[in-house]
């Protein structure tokens, strides 16, 4: 018997047979969305209406790599004086 594999753009709920309160998901699983493994939550609501929906949530299976930092920029020195005061213009209206 072959293992189930996920296609890009499908996935698969389960009821959640441990639901403990209103928070937790009605139904859990997994779906592949533009090529990332997701977890899939959904919940049953009812709107005022009366008519029932689903709410859904999705969340990377593995968490995504940071980018890497890119270093602070590095100030040039102010070219009179130590403080850089002397640069500023002698006619600022504050």
């Amino acid at each position: 018997m072959s293992k189930y594999e996920t296609k890009d753009g499908t996935g698969s709920l389960f009821k959640n047979e441990n639901k403990a309160s209103d928070k937790h998901p009605d139904y859990s699983g997994t779906a592949m969305i533009d090529g990332v493994e997701m977890f899939m939550d959904a919940w049953l609501k009812t709107a005022e209406s009366g008519r029932k929906w689903m709410s859904f949530s999705f969340k990377p299976k593995q968490k995504q790599s940071a980018p890497a930092a890119r270093p602070a920029p590095q100030r040039e020195p102010a070219s009179r004086g130590a403080t850089g005061w002397d640069d500023m213009p002698e006619d600022i209206p504050f």
